[in-house]
């Protein structure tokens, strides 16, 4: 049994509308985000998510239209594609209705009523169960006819299926619910699926405007072999248009007339064009075909052919290594197209003549954004791009003296396409997933952390008198006044209950002339204290001393450091209780909220004293550190239990037991001086990170556990918590280094989120891996090459970087049309070796071409060493070989002393590589020969664990052995595991996660009837993603993930976290074995141990949570 978890849901946007889905007077942006539909509203400043409804499977079409049945006499006056918004005969006083469709073939209808959404679903897949395609394509389309009567849908090789609005939609608009069971038979009264002998290799397809009855154009492959032309002197496959009218009585297509001979190299999309001028065009980079038909045509009294006119433009053209792939209408003559790397363009349209039969055609550039898979006209001239292989973009198009550019609003953060991972445990047991991630006009290389998000509320500018602004020193909140301390005096700044910030000249007594040491409630009445008193104004008492410099407030007791060695303490009335001298200046101090103890850390030694109030008796806790104490914090204190929390000059974080002098838990959160305040029935400790210690509930079998969640945020000089008010609970105030506040609330919860990205703006990163003795990561990049318009030959490049701050440090090119297809660090103290092994493939057409490479290429196997101390890269040795390298795997060091031992893909063979020393700097790659495997295909990956190997064939085939020295694999194994494999792991010694391109993600069993028998691989579970998976990685051991699960369930449950799986569209799951199958009911539970629960619109099982729960 299996678990799989969302850890990071999917943000390529595949298809977007721009429709009045909540309120028949609002326009909203839908998106499409491979599983979940996304609504935003739009603002001056950019996209404001206001609804995120899961969906249980791949989105493949979306567009919105409104279920009002319109009479067939109407004229179409608009096109239904190009801008999904426009409807001149839309119904203002309803909303819109979403249509889509999922790779299961299912269709569904996406309403809102009554303050919810509401999901009309098919009761059951078409009549053939036939299933999507399952790689992204932009023939997947479904489109609306201008009158809003009938919707066209492709989604498999060759089919189009009719739906035809009902008229009981009517009543499903005032009461979605009651129609029916929320199937689509209640809104479509019929669906007619076309025969496929018509339709070919469907490119494209839309209904025109400006005709009698429903018209589709379709763009498909002839039937008849390709012939030379004078426009196609190639013999490429000729493609044609052939237009249909919709019978609707019968809901059935009848042909009417045809293009043919079409080169698809010259004439790549094809586009409605609305009244007065009609008809359609097909856009090429350097012209465009004209196509408007004669009124016999458009009147629909019979069949006739169609009056074309082949347009060359008068302005603009792009290249030949480019082609239009998106457009979107911006009025009758005028669309913004774009092209498959990005760049947008301004096509207008101007009729020669009266009647419209002549057109002239211009094209403009206007700019670049990511390549879109959609354009969507919004209003006022904004537009948004989806993108599945960038960031999709939100942008407005401006002009000025006949010269046009475009202002980027709003990037939409997206990881995909997600190329290649590597994992890495911090020091807190935090998996930190690395991801290669981009697309056609460059790429990124992305820290992905799980963390706490922070809203930033509000911003409080300090006006300084002088142009020098101080920094700040402390924060104290009492009330709804905040204490803003400087080395010159004190400013206090009040919150009223709409939010709103004020300074304050005076309050309650406060000496405003000095620096804030402290400011707090002691038993009720207002406490401050500076540098030479402890001052309470409301009772007019003080108590003096020249020389203060720390101070902690308890309940009712105050705790002083005097004279850098001594303590005193005071009750609520400051009258002197109990002092105490020591030896060594303090660093920091710390008083029980009951004053039963304090605690005292010192600067020159080692050491903490814990001092009991009543008896005087001094716990001594030895830190062993070289770095002193500079916050202290008692979080548990029993009869037999004392543990406090210490904060140290160099960014650790210690945990001990007093009474046991014994450490209990340490954790690393920067490299300065850690802060530790209470948050929340938490601790945040600031450092150059900031972070919230959570300490999880006892157990049977484990007493002290401290989880410890970075919170993504600039690292404050001085913070403080707001009361309850108008910014909610846990809101905080936080001062940076200029003097500005910043009102901040730290999410309830925490997830995965891109913490650091390194972008590479003409190359691709492809591989990645991490030394982390070195603290190094090596990137493979790809160069623009070929997607560029201006594009120069360039070789791959390794590049060194810096793993914290991913900032490079040096750099290796690969000989021209070497391409780099793996990278594998090696960290061996056996023979002193740090660096990286590189694995490429040799194509002349310069493209990671998987046939070509295997059939004809050849490779290389470069060895990298680093240099410790100025952290270079040198190349140690290479060995070329006559096949492409696409995989090389470290076997366990621990069974190959004095060498390394690797294995390699060397055209159908598994083979062995011995990595040897010679020499301090000097070491050489040794072939062994007669160790190899064979394999039925070419191999592509290898993934080991100790002796277990397993090895990734090009077509289906796993194999699964044991590393022999002189087999390269024994007792070896095979079965079929999914189809064209993108990524074969090893997660433990009998499991083998294979990730296809059929959207699978499979699981093989390596098992053994008898221990020194061959043993058996086969499939135990399929499951069907409805994502593109493109790599799994095991997870490693210690992870946080491991502790959540022991603390969830039974110990002896062994629910066991074992891999990373990640997307092509931008998923990140995690995957788990689940080894106890008394367990099913608490799945959920489990679940919601990982992750908030949220709402599927079309969960299986009666609408269950929408958790991606995969069941035996």
């Amino acid at each position: 049994m299996s678990l799989i978890t969302t850890l990071i849901k999917p943000d390529s946007t595949l298809h977007v509308v721009y429709a009045r889905i909540v309120s028949p007077r609002e326009y909203h942006l839908v998106t499409a985000k491979n599983a979940s539909i996304d609504i935003y509203s739009i603002t001056e400043t950019g996209l404001a998510l206001i609804e995120s409804l899961p969906v249980y499977g791949q989105i493949e079409t979306l567009l919105a239209f409104q279920p009002v049945k319109r009479p067939d006499s109407d004229n179409f006056a608009s096109s239904s594609e190009g801008n999904s918004n426009s409807n001149s005969n839309s119904n203002s006083n309803s909303t819109d209705w979403i249509f889509f469709s999922l790779n299961d073939g299912t269709t569904h209808v996406l309403c809102y009523s009554s303050g919810k959404f509401v999901c009309f679903k098919s009761a059951e897949r078409d009549n053939e169960d036939r299933r999507a395609s399952t790689t992204f394509s932009l023939v997947h389309r479904a489109v609306l006819d201008p009158s809003g009567s009938f919707i066209a849908l492709y989604r498999s090789v060759g089919y189009i299926t009719l739906f035809k609005i009902s008229k009981r939609a009517l009543e499903a608009i005032t009461k979605p619910t009651s129609v029916g069971k929320k199937h689509l038979e209640s809104i479509f009264s019929q669906a007619h699926i076309v025969s496929p002998i018509d339709f070919v290799d469907l490119k494209n397809m839309t209904f025109l405007a400006g005709m009698k009855s429903p018209t589709l154009a379709v763009l498909h492959k002839q039937q008849e072999g390709g012939r030379r032309t004078a426009g196609n002197m190639s013999g490429d496959a000729l493609y044609s248009v052939n237009l249909f009218n919709v019978d609707s009585s019968k809901t059935k297509l009848i042909p009417r007339a045809s293009l043919n001979n079409i080169n698809l190299t010259v004439f790549h999309i094809i586009i409605p064009i609305s009244e007065p001028l009609g008809g359609f065009i097909l856009l090429g980079g350097q012209c465009l075909i004209y196509c408007r038909g004669s009124e016999k045509l458009r009147n629909g009294t019979g069949s006739d052919k169609l009056d074309t006119q082949h347009v060359d433009f008068r302005e603009g053209g792009i290249g030949q290594d480019q082609v239009f792939t998106t457009y979107s209408e911006i009025d009758y003559n005028r669309y913004l197209v774009g092209t498959e790397t990005g760049h947008l363009y301004l096509l207008y349209l101007k009729a020669v003549d009266d009647l419209g039969r002549e057109i002239q055609a211009y094209l403009v550039p206007v700019g670049q954004t990511s390549p879109a898979t959609q354009l969507v006209h919004l209003s006022s001239n904004y537009f948004f791009a989806s993108s599945h292989a960038s960031l999709p973009v939100l942008f407005q198009l401006e002009s000025e003296h006949n010269s046009f550019s475009i202002r980027i609003i709003e990037e939409l953060e997206n990881l995909a396409p997600i190329v290649d991972i590597d994992l890495q445990n911090d020091d807190n047991g935090n998996t930190t997933i690395t991801t290669c991630s981009g697309g056609v006009t460059g790429s990124s290389l992305k820290r992905i952390e799980y963390a706490y998000q922070v809203d930033r509320l509000a911003e409080i500018s300090l006006d300084a008198e002088s142009e020098d602004i101080e920094a700040v020193q402390s924060m104290w909140q009492v009330g709804n006044v905040t204490a803003t301390s400087f080395l010159s005096g004190t400013r206090l700044i009040s919150m009223d209950e709409d939010g709103e910030f004020s300074e304050l000249k005076s309050w309650q007594g406060i000496d405003l002339g000095m620096s804030t040491v402290l400011l707090g409630k002691l038993a009720d009445n207002l406490v401050q204290v500076t540098s030479d008193r402890a001052w309470m104004p409301q009772l007019q008492k003080s108590w003096s001393d020249e020389s203060i410099a720390f101070a902690s407030l308890g309940a009712e007791y105050l705790a002083l450091c005097i004279l850098k060695q001594s303590v005193v303490i005071l009750d609520e009335t400051l009258e002197r209780l109990h002092s105490m001298s020591f030896e060594d200046s303090i660093s920091a101090l710390n008083i029980k909220d009951d004053g039963s103890y304090y605690a005292v850390g010192f600067w020159n030694t080692s050491k903490v004293s814990v001092v009991d109030v009543q008896s005087d008796k001094v716990y001594i806790v030895d830190l062993g550190s070289n770095s002193p104490p500079r916050s202290l914090l008692f979080i548990k204190e029993t009869g037999n239990e004392i543990i406090i929390m210490i904060g140290m000059a160099d960014g650790a974080v210690l945990v001990f037991d007093v009474l046991k002098n014994e450490q209990i838990a340490g954790f690393s959160i920067g490299d300065q001086a850690v802060s530790l305040q209470e948050y929340r029935g938490q601790v945040l400790a600031v450092s150059t990170q900031v972070c919230l210690i959570e300490r999880q509930p006892e157990s049977s079998f484990q007493r002290h556990t401290f989880f410890v969640t970075r919170i993504h945020c600039e690292t404050p000089v001085a913070w403080c918590q707001l009361p309850r008010s108008v910014y909610g609970e846990g809101a905080i105030l936080s001062a940076s280094d200029n003097g500005v506040l910043v009102v901040s609330r730290i999410a309830s919860n925490p997830g995965y989120m891109c913490a650091q990205e390194r972008r590479f703006e003409k190359s691709f990163a492809r591989r990645i891996a991490h030394n982390y003795n070195l603290g190094l990561t090596a990137v493979g990049t790809l160069p623009q090459m070929l997607w560029s318009q201006n594009h120069t030959a360039d070789s791959c490049t390794i590049h060194l970087l810096d793993q914290s701050t991913f900032e490079t440090l040096d750099t290796f090119k690969l000989e021209p049309s070497e391409i780099v297809e793996n990278v594998t660090s090696i960290s061996s103290e056996m023979i002193e070796f740090e660096g990286f092994i590189v694995g490429t493939s040799c194509d002349d057409s310069a493209s990671a071409n998987y046939e070509s490479a295997v059939s004809t290429g050849q490779g290389r196997i470069l060895l990298l060493i680093v240099d410790r101390e100025n952290r270079k890269l040198r190349l140690c040795t290479d060995m070329k070989l006559a096949a492409s390298v696409f995989s090389i795997e470290l076997i366990d060091e621990k069974l190959t002393a004095p060498t390394v031992r690797l294995l390699y893909t060397y055209q159908s063979h598994v083979k062995e590589l011995l990595l040897n020393r010679i020499s301090n700097d000097t070491f050489t790659l040794e072939l062994v020969p007669g160790s190899t495997l064979k394999c039925s295909t070419a191999p592509l990956f290898i993934s080991s664990l100790n002796n277990k190997v397993v090895v990734g064939q090009l077509l289906q085939r796993v194999t699964s052995g044991e590393y022999s020295p002189s087999y390269a694999l024994d007792k070896t194994a095979s079965c079929v595991g999914g189809y064209w494999q993108s990524n074969v792991e090893l997660i433990s010694s009998n499991r083998v996660l294979v990730c296809d391109n059929e959207l699978n993600l499979v699981v093989l069993e390596i098992s053994s009837e008898q221990e020194n028998e061959p043993s058996n691989l086969s499939v135990i579970y399929t499951y069907r993603l409805g994502e593109l998976v493109n790599k799994a990685v095991r997870l490693p051991r210690g992870n946080r993930w491991e502790q959540r699960f022991q603390k969830s369930v039974d110990y002896k449950s062994h629910i066991q976290p074992q891999a990373i799986i990640a997307t092509v569209f931008g998923g990140v799951y995690l995957y788990s074995e689940v080894s106890d199958a008394s367990l099913d009911e608490q799945l959920d539970i489990l679940q919601d141990n990982i992750l908030a629960n949220t709402k599927t619109i079309n969960a299986p099982n009666g609408g269950k949570k929408a958790i991606d729960l995969y069941r035996e």
